[in-house]
């Protein structure tokens, strides 16, 4: 008799961090449950060619095309999409195209999966609608850019009905990109993290999204139907800029040999332009947000429908924390460029 044909799990951004953090999950939990493929928009790169050595499909689908991501999602059982706030175009044309980019995108992604007659489950990673939840009066260019797909899922009821909304924390990885990064201040001989966010305000992280997200995935999977149609928090744990910092120089100690040459510094928007230039359209809002919303990451109207990792069978054990994280990071390196 044939080996039975298992069900097919497509990943779209399989080479990205969240898509990547699903397989390489599914890949080390001795689950073999399913038939892995990748989706890419660069079948030759170095990190497709990586996942195609490690037995998963890789398929390359041109997004800009709803025929092209059906074709590559048709005969799936279960999804997990994800889309990119596009760096290239918020560097060359701004937040507003970006937005823009990223909404149509979703937009497409979400009409091709709800054409999958096989379909039984969707994880749709995406963040809230902070526009709503303020009452319009914070507008967050990767935030909104998601909402849009999000309404026209919530709009079809035989495609909500096996969805799951994943709403992922702030990266653990953040301290070593643009707008975060901490930059050396030669008059008091220390490296500085400057936000426009007071040092003691709450927010979910992921903790180190190339292993967490996967992990918290993988249980949404398992737990199957209690997430249908429901909102999944990503968070590894709350944190504020003072742990994360604290725990950047803890690291940075332990790799340079230095003590207390890291900390964070409460700024103005105005000042934080000066710092992070075009970023402060994007995450200078964001960080207003997470000042006026406790739950920042828990979406409009679903405050009865929300789920937690721990709720899903997710131990502190499974996660890797922020401090796990940095640590990984090579800190000689990134604060060599940031000297003023």
């Amino acid at each position: 008799m044939a080996p039975t044909k298992l069900p097919l799990l497509v990943v779209f951004g399989a080479t990205g961090s969240q898509g990547r953090s699903v397989i390489t999950a599914l890949q080390t939990s001795n689950n073999a449950a399913y038939r892995l493929r990748g989706l890419t928009s660069n079948q030759s790169s170095d990190a497709a060619k990586e996942l195609s050595k490690s037995g998963v499909e890789v398929v390359e689908v041109d997004i800009g095309s709803e025929a092209s991501i059906y074709r590559a999602v048709e005969g799936a059982e279960v999804v997990f999409a994800n889309t990119v706030f596009p760096p290239d175009i918020f560097a060359s044309h701004g937040a507003a195209a970006a937005e823009e980019a990223e909404s149509k995108t979703a937009l497409r992604i979400a009409r091709a999966v709800a054409q999958i007659k096989t379909l039984k489950h969707l994880v749709w990673s995406t963040l809230p609608d902070a526009k709503k939840k303020t009452a319009g009066k914070l507008h967050i260019p990767h935030f909104q850019s998601k909402v849009a797909a999000v309404e026209f899922i919530r709009s079809q009821p035989e495609l909500i009905k096996k969805t799951t909304m994943l709403s992922v924390g702030m990266y653990g990885s953040n301290l070593k990109n643009p707008g975060y990064v901490p930059v050396y201040d030669a008059s008091i001989k220390r490296y500085v993290v400057k936000l426009p966010l007071r040092a003691d305000v709450s927010f979910s992280s992921i903790g180190d999204e190339r292993k967490n997200i996967g992990v918290i995935v993988c249980a949404i999977l398992r737990s199957g139907e209690k997430t249908y149609d429901k909102w999944v928090v990503g968070e590894a744990h709350k944190t504020t800029m003072n742990k994360d910092v604290d725990a950047l120089d803890k690291v940075v100690k332990e790799q340079l040999g230095i003590d207390k040459r890291v900390i964070f510094v409460e700024t103005s928007l105005k000042d934080y332009e000066v710092v992070s230039g075009i970023f402060v359209t994007e995450k200078g809002p964001m960080f207003q947000y997470y000042e006026l919303q406790d739950d920042a990451f828990v979406d409009f109207g679903q405050d009865g429908k929300t789920l937690y990792p721990h709720e899903l069978g997710v131990t502190h054990a499974e996660l890797a924390t922020v401090e796990d994280c940095l640590r990984s990071f090579d800190w000689q390196q990134i604060l060599q460029g940031q000297r003023q």
